[in-house]
């Protein structure tokens, strides 16, 4: 893909100026990673609760009073049935899990990006000169 059709022709030149120069600084890594985060979290929420309505019949996990009572990665607030405690634990473990493998993954699909996808023109202009170096 070149340079010219990165944007769509309806962006306006300043907007795609401004995105651009966005795009290299610190805060649009700080954003991403931020965004990144958020992302977990929603997807660690979704998955203990989808695993505490597996776990318990009858338990509707969208009630805000279900809610309040059953957080996630934390101990029930107030009293609640001891199946309802028990699966709210087994439901932490799953979504740390989750979250663990999440990170994990990300750091490793991090790592390979950099080890492989980036380069550094200096870093690459070194290794050309000195392939030409050993081939004179």
């Amino acid at each position: 893909m070149n340079a010219q059709s990165d944007f769509a022709d309806w962006f306006s030149p300043m907007l795609v100026k401004e995105l651009r120069q966005g795009m290299r600084s610190r805060l649009f890594v700080i954003s991403f990673l931020l965004l990144q985060g958020a992302l977990i979290f929603v997807a660690i929420t979704a998955s203990f609760y989808s695993s505490l309505a597996a776990r318990v019949p009858g338990l509707d996990p969208s009630d805000p009073a279900v809610r309040a009572a059953i957080v996630p990665l934390n101990p029930p607030k107030g009293v609640i049935p001891a199946d309802q405690a028990a699966a709210s634990r087994e439901a932490s473990v799953d979504a740390f899990h989750l979250a663990a493998l999440t990170s994990a993954g990300l750091l490793v699909a991090g790592a390979v990006a950099n080890g492989v996808g980036l380069r550094s023109r200096r870093a690459t202009k070194r290794e050309g000169q000195a392939a030409a170096i050993q081939g004179t």
